[in-house]
């Protein structure tokens, strides 16, 4: 059986252009959700729950990949890459109050994931170990909508530059933020030097009237 990798099927979502804006087309999806409040650099919530988030994709890809019993529409995959969407309750992101960013930690998942195995899964995880946060998941269906795009390579406390590039593409194109700043990371930082970091930066838009 072919193994999908999600990031050759939306290959538009998983790469971008260090150099250009580019406006796309982004396809209705399903992910497994966390979602919180508070500075990333220092919430233990924050790590707690890409933890959990990460123990349950990987928990379901191998339970169902040795299952006898399998989902209707099953298939193996590559787990696709963590991505985030950040806001404030005005909406416009202060970078000198990252106590007060809400945030959206979430992987997506394939049609046949619904909360009944992500359960069992969470099920498996609690035999080895404990984490609070496993049970406070949403599944979301995000809409089909436009964005636009960019490739960041640094640091992720320097998104910033990238944010601002996507903000003058917007504003010269006559063009309107409705969503919530997003990101795909596409490096391990475990692995990777911050300086060769690879995040795609993104917003929602809709064409200004």
């Amino acid at each position: 059986m072919e193994k999908i990798d999600f990031k050759k099927t939306y290959k538009v979502l998983y790469n971008a252009s260090t150099k250009k804006v580019e406006i796309i087309d982004v396809p209705e999806l399903r992910y497994i959700v966390f979602d919180g409040q508070g500075d990333p650099n220092s919430s233990i919530e924050f790590q707690e729950k890409i933890e959990a988030m990460y123990s349950i994709v990987y928990t379901l890809k191998f339970m169902l990949k040795f299952a006898k019993e399998k989902p209707a529409g099953y298939f193996d995959y590559v787990v696709p890459p963590f991505e985030s969407l950040w806001w404030m309750d005005n909406m416009e992101i202060d970078s000198k109050q990252p106590d007060k960013w809400k945030w959206s930690l979430m992987i997506m998942i394939t049609d046949y994931i619904d909360d009944k195995l992500i359960q069992k899964a969470i099920v498996e995880i609690q035999k080895k170990k404990d984490n609070k946060w496993l049970n406070s998941f949403r599944i979301e269906k995000i809409k089909a909508h436009q964005g636009v795009k960019i490739m960041h390579i640094g640091p992720y406390n320097e998104v910033e530059t990238s944010i601002l590039q996507l903000n003058d593409f917007i504003e010269k194109n006559n063009l309107k933020i409705i969503g919530k700043h997003h990101e795909t990371y596409l490096s391990d930082p475990r692995r990777v030097s911050p300086e060769k970091l690879k995040t795609i930066v993104r917003h929602q838009i809709v064409a200004r009237h």
